[in-house]
């Protein structure tokens, strides 16, 4: 299709039909191949929009559905991030898991991406986080003690390739990171000296 106003168009068309079941799907990409992949997405669309996609997850059952999703986020790991024990909290977990903590997320931050010398961290915080994480001390000793990493999304956002940021120590952490005085108290508890 050479026409950016066409697709518009024809797509337009489909989101006006009656009905959007597999038949109209099947009408129009067979009508106009090209756009397979916008008319099923835009199925979709119209389909979570109509019911809520709480409503059309629970009526597709598919008994393979987590193996299948495993197989598609394994397939899209490198090595490290097999490894990187925070890979299962992101977003509101992520939050969570700093809450459960007692420290900015900023702080965490600080900590996943490994800009922090692990000789600095104390045993109670290692053990802390290892608990709210529900892994061993060592699995989590062992990913922080690797080369600190830019985070993947930075590469996207900079015309320049971003370099690795030189780590801090544990105390410089928490002055570097702006917190309340409650989380900053929390954040020297861990230390081991006291």
């Amino acid at each position: 299709m050479s026409n950016q106003q066409e697709r518009k168009h024809i797509l337009y068309g489909f989101a006006v039909e009656p009905v959007h079941d597999a038949k109209t799907l099947a009408k129009y990409v067979s009508a106009f191949p090209d756009l397979r992949s916008d008319l099923i997405e835009l199925a979709w669309e119209l389909k979570v929009s109509q019911f809520g996609a709480d409503e059309v997850l629970a009526d597709m059952p598919d008994p393979n559905f987590e193996e299948a999703l495993n197989d598609l986020l394994l397939a899209n790991q490198s090595p490290d991030r097999e490894a990187n024990p925070f890979g299962r909290f992101r977003g509101k977990r992520f939050a969570d898991l700093s809450d459960r903590l007692g420290i900015p997320r900023g702080f965490m931050v600080g900590i996943r991406d490994k800009r922090t010398r692990l000789d600095s961290i104390p045993e109670r915080f290692l053990a802390a986080a290892s608990k709210a994480m529900e892994i061993a001390v060592d699995e989590l000793r062992a990913y922080l003690g690797g080369e600190p990493k830019v985070p993947s999304a930075a590469e996207f956002k900079t015309d320049n390739k971003p370099t690795d940021t030189e780590q801090v120590t544990f105390e410089q952490l928490i002055e570097d990171t702006k917190m309340s005085d409650e989380q900053r108290k929390t954040a020297l508890e861990y230390r081991d000296d006291d």
